[in-house]
């Protein structure tokens, strides 16, 4: 793992170097640290890198915050045991120029979470595994570092092992090609099915949440072809079953993103008490302070 490590300082220095001046005027704006769940990932399992941006100026700063890695003045670089830097696969984002609506006061943060596998997952290699779907993304095994940039900011550099699949996990995933298997034009019920076992059978696995997830979104299928099905049901549910995900927030900002701020307010103090230290907390935390100081930033 040290020898990894030394083979990489090279090509991360070199590449946070070359982001120029702009960079070296904002390096003392912005503190940005990242952490990892784990230091071992199997294949097909997300892994949420945890990032927190902090402004360290003297002044309150307006900035667009964690809204898209890769993307406007923020970065996550993937780097494999060679050095080589992982080509970005994810979502590429058209943002608006200006310098964004959230007020960052000094000493406040910004947290987000982000799964690795959605931003750098591979095109031709293959897991081994006939899951399908966009839920199941997946990076080669294999030795990686990570690290992030914000506005001249680098984080601190974290190194993982992305590892075969095994135990319990081997069967959780084949019971997911059988709910693959199952699709019919006609209808997804056998398919909820399926994934529901998973989750029974397997509650601990990497994958529960995405097979929860897509029992829920299969068992409403023919209410959703008929344009009858409420999507907060599943926001709810999921909030409800894995508060730990890294996608919470964005379920937070669906259940309340049309409310009214004291609807917002019930639903988040609700997430906060049902849910503490976890990653819903976080989220629910975070957007409660801006409700009440009135910089949500969207």
């Amino acid at each position: 793992m040290n020898t990894c490590l030394r083979i990489l300082t090279v090509p991360i220095l070199i590449l946070f170097t070359a982001f120029g001046s702009k960079a070296s005027s904002e390096e003392n704006t912005w503190h940005v640290a990242i952490e990892l769940p784990g230091t071992t990932f199997i294949s097909l399992e997300p892994i949420w890198l945890d990032i927190t941006l902090t402004n360290v100026s003297a002044d309150t700063q307006r900035t667009a915050g964690l809204d898209g890695p890769n993307h406007r003045g923020f970065g996550i670089f993937l780097y494999d045991s060679r050095g080589d830097s992982v080509r970005h696969t994810g979502p590429q984002i058209n943002f608006g120029g200006g310098p964004g609506r959230l007020l960052l006061e000094p000493g406040e943060q910004d947290y987000g979470s982000f799964d690795l596998t959605e931003l750098f997952f591979s095109h031709e290699a293959k897991s081994g595994y006939s899951v399908g779907f966009w839920r199941f993304h997946y990076i080669p095994r294999g030795e990686y570092t990570v690290r992030a940039w914000y506005h001249g900011a680098v984080s601190n550099q974290l190194t993982f092992e992305i590892v075969e699949p095994h135990g319990e996990e081997v069967k959780a995933l084949r019971l997911m090609e059988d709910a693959l298997r199952a699709w019919t034009p006609d209808g997804r019920e056998p398919m909820a099915l399926l994934y529901r076992q998973v989750v029974e059978r397997y509650p601990r696995s990497a994958f529960a949440e995405a097979s929860y997830y897509l029992s829920v979104l299969y068992s409403h299928w023919a209410e959703q072809k008929e344009g009858t099905w409420d999507k907060n049901i599943l926001y709810r549910r999921m909030l409800e079953h894995c508060p730990n995900s890294g996608r919470s927030g964005s379920w937070i900002v669906a259940l309340t993103h049309d409310k009214e701020d004291n609807e917002r307010l019930a639903v988040i103090n609700e997430l906060l008490e049902k849910h503490p230290n976890t990653r819903c907390y976080k989220y629910a935390e975070q957007l409660k302070k801006r409700i009440l100081k009135g910089t949500l930033g969207y």
